[in-house]
């Protein structure tokens, strides 16, 4: 099945490559062998611990992803 429906709480305020973020976490557990369900799922896990860590580089602009 290719359709799964997840949700998680919506973090406050805007992210600056949030987006770009998720799809390369995703392709690089699809490149260590996950299937796509569990490479999603660690995915969303990992980029709303990234989110919630965001930077704010100067006050009221995008958060930058805390990746690393």
């Amino acid at each position: 099945e290719l359709v799964n429906e997840t949700r998680c709480p919506r973090l406050p305020g805007e992210y600056h490559g949030s987006g770009c973020s998720l799809a390369s976490f995703i392709a690089g557990r699809l490149a260590m062998g996950d299937q796509l369900k569990t490479a999603v799922q660690h995915a969303e896990t990992w980029l709303f611990g990234v989110l919630k860590n965001a930077e704010i580089p100067v006050p009221n602009g995008q958060r930058i992803p805390k990746r690393f």
